[in-house]
């Protein structure tokens, strides 16, 4: 039985490594890695977008540190909230100590009704409801509503409370009180933690994988065209391709469109997955400027950005002595995104406002990423379409994963689990895998 595998990044590339010599893999770059990308720019290494690794799977850890070996780092989270200019750790419910009376007083007490009211959610509960209910309506306020929708472009009110799952940081009451009454930086939330590779950036891990590959991946070969009747795929500078199963990591919806024929119902779901794409605006810089901080979470309007990281700050080799990394994260609704230049040019400015640029600190190159399809929008349509679209194609043996064939928000150590598994379906019930392949866990 022949597997093909569309796309090299993390998930693909673990599947193919779990199915041996019976995989073969296209990726539509000329290199492999999906957004796991690394630009060497003369001794400053600037990955993609922000690429830190969380391990809760020992598998996936060993797995990495055996692909990696001692080419790892790991270091503690220290990110921080911009808000009303003060900057305060993360997570903002837990580090409220600094602000007025009034700020703290609204979110702490919001919090402690919400609490003692322990409200059940209701059928139909929006994303908004859910943070009302859980953290109070002060939190709601003044961080996690302006943030979101600045992130996502879409009010709180027309998204699920999928939007936050396991990714959002849970301090416990102690920890919400104690941080109002004084500055404490605690581990909360997931990453806490970061491991990252020392030297080369985050593409050597999928380097990493492609080398351990039974069968070397076929670059600058585009999915174009699936006849899922015949089972038949067709790839750029490669051909038709007969499939026993495919594997697909490509964004759900651009799988979707290279269905031939494009049955009405895929038609609609299609239609139905939103998404915010994201540019990652990388300022290699000399001089003063922000030098201890990982990240910052800005969620006022005035600034371009959502996000500011420091990645030189994490990892001291990604930049030569005296120097550093800025990467500003600025979302934009699908189809909207703003010019480079422009965008590059606001979030400059926004960054000096911020005082992560100093006074005579030189911007000596910048880099623009642009991730159109950066975060799934979980709103009501949401998960009728990602379940019918993942069904369908299973059902003709397409097996789409990953963090943007699932159609879900994961982590790097995701994607690998991900396609570990979906290898292993594959490897043990051959073309009877679609019949068992899960479509209803959401990340």
């Amino acid at each position: 039985m022949t597997v093909l595998v569309a796309g090299a990044g993390l998930a693909g590339l673990s599947a193919a490594l779990s199915l041996g010599r019976r995989a073969r893999v296209f990726e539509r770059e000329a290199r492999v890695g999906g957004t796991c990308r690394t630009e060497i720019a003369g001794r400053f290494t600037v990955d993609h977008a922000g690429h830190y690794l969380h391990f809760r799977d020992a598998e996936i850890r060993r797995l990495v540190h055996r692909m990696l070996g001692r080419n790892l780092m790991s270091a503690p989270r220290d990110s921080w909230v911009h808000l009303k200019g003060l900057d305060t750790p993360y997570p903002f419910q837990a580090n409220t100590f600094g602000h007025d009376a009034k700020l703290i007083r609204e979110c702490v007490m919001g919090y402690a009704r919400a609490r003692d009211a322990a409200r059940p959610g209701k059928p139909g509960e929006t994303y908004e409801d859910w943070i009302r209910r859980t953290w109070g309506p002060g939190f709601l306020r003044h961080f996690m509503k302006p943030f979101n929708e600045k992130q996502f472009h879409i009010r709180l009110a027309q998204l699920l409370p999928l939007q936050g799952g396991r990714f959002l940081p849970k301090p416990d009451p102690h920890e919400i009180v104690r941080g109002a009454l004084a500055r404490r930086h605690i581990s909360s939330g997931y990453n806490a933690m970061l491991e990252h590779p020392r030297h080369g950036g985050i593409e050597v891990l999928p380097l990493a994988f492609a080398r351990a590959l039974a069968r070397s991946v076929k670059t600058g070969s585009p999915l174009r065209r699936i006849h899922w009747r015949s089972r038949v795929a067709e790839f750029a500078g490669a051909g038709p391709q007969p499939y026993g199963v495919l594997v697909s990591s490509l964004p759900l919806p651009e799988l979707l469109g290279r269905l031939d024929p494009l049955p009405p119902a895929m038609a609609r779901a299609r239609s139905s997955l939103r998404s915010v794409g994201v540019l990652c605006l990388h300022y290699l810089v000399r001089g003063p400027h922000e030098r201890t901080k990982h990240w910052i979470y800005v969620p006022e309007r005035r600034f371009s950005f959502f996000r500011v990281g420091f990645p030189a700050n994490i990892n001291h080799a990604d930049a030569p002595p005296g120097a550093g990394i800025i990467s500003a994260e600025m979302s934009y609704a699908s189809g909207r995104r703003p010019g480079i230049g422009a965008a590059l040019a606001r979030a400059r400015l926004g960054l000096r406002d911020l005082g992560v640029l100093g006074r005579g600190c030189r911007i000596v190159r910048e880099i623009a990423v642009d991730i159109p399809c950066g975060y799934v929008v979980f709103d009501r349509a949401y998960p009728q379409a990602r379940g019918a679209a993942l069904r369908w194609l299973a059902a003709r043996n397409i097996l789409s994963i990953g963090r943007y064939g699932s159609w879900v928000y994961g982590g790097m150590e995701d994607a690998m689990r991900e396609g570990l598994d979906t290898g292993r379906l594959v490897a043990a019930y051959g073309e009877r895998a679609g019949a068992r392949f899960r479509v209803e866990d959401l990340r």
